[in-house]
C-alpha cells in the first residue's frame, strides 16, 4: 500500500496525483493499492473529488479517519509505503517531499519480487 497524505492547496502534492496514479496502474494487478489521504476540510470535499476525478485510486478525507498511528502531519506531501504485512518500508516523514516514478520502483518492486 502506498499511503499519501496531500492537500488541494499543496501544488507540490498536486504535482505528485499522476505519478501515483501511473504507478496504481502499473502496478495493480500485482497488488499494489495506493489510498490519498486528502488532510483538506471536510467543506472542500468538492475541491479534493475534482482533483482526484480522473484517477484510479483511493482517496479519503483525514477529518473522517483515525490516523493517530502515524503521528500529526509534518509536512505535506508524504508517502508511506506498507507492505504485504502490515510493516512500514517507506517512513513519509523521514523520507519527505514528492516521489516520483523511480523512487516508488525503487521502494515497492523489491517488495513485489520478495512477497513483502
Amino acid at each position: 500500500v502506498l499511503l499519501n497524505f496531500w492537500a488541494t492547496w499543496c501544488a507540490p502534492c498536486r504535482a505528485e496525483v499522476p505519478v501515483l496514479d501511473a504507478f496504481q496502474r502499473k502496478y495493480a494487478g500485482q497488488g499494489v493499492d495506493v489510498v490519498a489521504v486528502s488532510i483538506d476540510e471536510r467543506a472542500d470535499l468538492d475541491a479534493v473529488r475534482r482533483v482526484l476525478a480522473p484517477f484510479s485510486f483511493a482517496g479519503a478525507l483525514a477529518v473522517d479517519s483515525d490516523l493517530r498511528a502515524f503521528g500529526r502531519v509534518r509536512q505535506l506531501p508524504a508517502t508511506f509505503v506498507i507492505d504485504r504485512h502490515g510493516v512500514l518500508r517507506r517512513n513519509g516523514w523521514d523520507e519527505a517531499g514528492v516521489v516520483d516514478a523511480d523512487t516508488l520502483d525503487k521502494a515497492v518492486r523489491p517488495l513485489l519480487r520478495s512477497g513483502g
